[in-house]
């Protein structure tokens, strides 16, 4: 008998949210690194990552997917996302870790630049390897860097007021990555910034009735069109995403308030509560009143 020698995997690091925030209450956390080694080992995190290429070059990693990384560079990179970064040359990155759901309220959720760069880009890199992604101009590059350091620096001396200093620093950040990728993107002419302005244009009327054909306009295509888009970008068609947008909407609202399920369902644009009970056990697989039991904050 022949025994076949097997290499182990090493597993793979999960860096979860207890042990990344100095402060748990206050889940954010901006550095800097400078690289010393030319490579980081495949891991995830339990929560939001934004990497901006301070300097240098390298190769990021995604699941399968290499993207190359480049001076100015900013990726985004959801809670239990894959990555890893090789090849790196001269390379140094600006690091910000949040919680997102903390620090950016449903304005932001408004902007089809936020929905892009935070939603569709990490959702659809495995299925778009050539898709473009952020990056800052020299311009814009020092300037996000130098609202960094004051990031920093508040976090770091925790003077009076400097938790709302650091939301205000964080924020900026966001904005003017939102508002370089608008400039990168003048024309909906690809999928993510034409996916982008149908999404915003969701979450800007989830309490009310949408036509296909409102969708379709936005996204400048036809019905037909919008639904392969759809299946392209979420593998759903438009209306199961607005269901589905419509039921995190009621699941948040169970998790956070007080509300009856019949009061959430008026409040998230169902006709009544048995109706988006039936919808959410669907969804969830478990009954609204199980996950409020199971997920509501002790707030």
């Amino acid at each position: 008998m022949i025994r076949q020698n097997r290499t182990l995997t090493p597993p793979m690091m999960l860096f979860k949210a207890a042990d990344s925030f100095p402060e748990p209450d206050f889940p954010l956390v901006a550095s800097y690194d400078s690289m010393p080694h030319n490579r980081v080992a495949v891991h995830r995190h339990e929560l939001s990552e934004m990497v901006i290429v301070n300097r240098g070059s390298g190769i990021y990693r995604f699941g399968a997917v290499d993207l190359a990384a480049a001076q100015g560079d900013v990726f985004v990179i959801s809670p239990g996302e894959e990555h890893a970064l090789h090849n790196c040359a001269d390379m140094s990155l600006t690091l910000l870790l949040f919680q997102r759901d903390y620090f950016l309220d449903q304005q932001f959720a408004y902007l089809p630049e936020f929905v892009a760069l935070f939603d569709l880009e990490p959702l659809m890199r495995p299925h778009l390897p050539g898709q473009r992604h952020l990056r800052l101009s020299d311009v814009g590059l020092g300037q996000v860097l130098g609202i960094h350091q004051r990031l920093q620096i508040e976090l770091a001396k925790r003077k009076p007021a400097y938790r709302q200093l650091a939301r205000t620093y964080f924020q900026e950040i966001i904005g003017l990555c939102c508002r370089a990728y608008a400039q990168q993107h003048p024309h909906a002419d690809t999928l993510v910034p034409r996916m982008a302005a149908v999404v915003s244009h969701i979450n800007q009327h989830l309490c009310e009735r949408i036509r296909l054909g409102d969708l379709a306009e936005v996204a400048g295509c036809s019905v037909n069109q919008l639904g392969r888009l759809f299946q392209q970008g979420f593998g759903q068609s438009p209306g199961s995403y607005f269901m589905q947008r419509r039921l995190q909407m009621a699941a948040e609202y169970l998790r956070t308030s007080h509300y009856s399920v019949t009061t959430i369902a008026f409040e998230c644009g169902f006709s009544d509560g048995n109706y988006l009970s039936k919808q959410f056990k669907k969804y969830y697989r478990m009954s609204p009143r199980e996950w409020c039991e199971k997920y509501a904050s002790s707030d």
